[in-house]
Parts: C-alpha cells; structure tokens; sequence
C-alpha cells in the first residue's frame, strides 16, 4: 500500500477507466463509418410503419436521392456540418422553394435520427443546424407565404 492507496482498488479503477475509454473510442470510431445516406435509410426504415401509405417513403426516399446524397450521402453523419446542409440547399432554395423546405426538414430528420440512435454523439444539434440556416439562407417563398 502506497500513500493509503490500496493497490487492488487502484488497479480495478485503472481497468475500469480503460475499459470505459475502449467503449468511448469504439463508439466515436462505429459513429463516423455510419455515412448520412445509411443513417437516412435507418431513419426511413424505422419511421414507415407509421407513414399513411408507401408513397411517403418514395417521396423521402426519391428528395434525399436527388439533393442530399450526391453531396453528403457518403459524408459520416458524424461529421454533417451546417456548412453541408447549406449547400445541399442553396441550388434548389430559390428555384425550388417547397422541395428546398421538404428536403431541409428530412435532413434534419435524419440527423435527429442519428442523434437519438448514437451516431452522431457530437457536433451541432439539428435545431442549432435548422437556427443557423435561417441566418444564412433568405427567406424562401413558402416562408413567406407561410408567415401571411
């Protein structure tokens, strides 16, 4: 015994932090090898049992297809950033306002997904994601019909 320390209970609580640092590395390590499109497909999985009928998932299925994954869909969902979603967005906000709002909504679905399942332990939150994409993209026609 060293300094009232009894060695015993030093080495289990040693064990104990390095197990939990093994755990911790091996999660963050499983988070980024899920990319945004498998994430979206989970999310659509687990949600169209509730959905009124088979064309819901084709329509998120088809938005996420032709906006989202050709620029984010192999990004770890880990490491989508506002920065990202922005600019599956800005093509389509102006010309295409009502698809632009349906496919920001599913973006942010998903990553509220992969939030919930783990796999996006860190990084901003899809509302912090949902706020900042007011300040930088401007108000889009279905808003401003939306608001009177």
């Amino acid at each position: 015994m060293k300094a009232g320390i009894d060695p015993l209970d030093h080495k289990r609580e040693e064990a104990a932090k390095q197990a939990t640092a093994d755990v911790d590395r091996q999660t963050a390590e499983a988070a980024v090898r899920v990319t945004f499109r498998n994430a979206a497909e989970d999310m659509i999985e687990a949600q169209e049992a509730g959905w009124s009928n088979a064309k819901h998932r084709q329509q998120w299925t088809n938005t996420l297809a032709t906006y989202a994954f050709p620029l984010i869909g192999a990004t770890p969902v880990a490491l989508v950033e506002i920065e990202d979603v922005r600019k599956v967005l800005t093509p389509i906000w102006r010309t295409k306002s009502e698809t632009a709002a349906r496919v920001k909504m599913r973006v942010l679905a998903v990553l509220r997904h992969a939030r919930a399942m783990g796999q996006r332990p860190t990084g901003p939150s899809p509302a912090d994601i949902d706020e900042a994409l007011r300040t930088l993209l401007p108000r889009s026609a279905v808003l401003k019909r939306a608001a009177g």
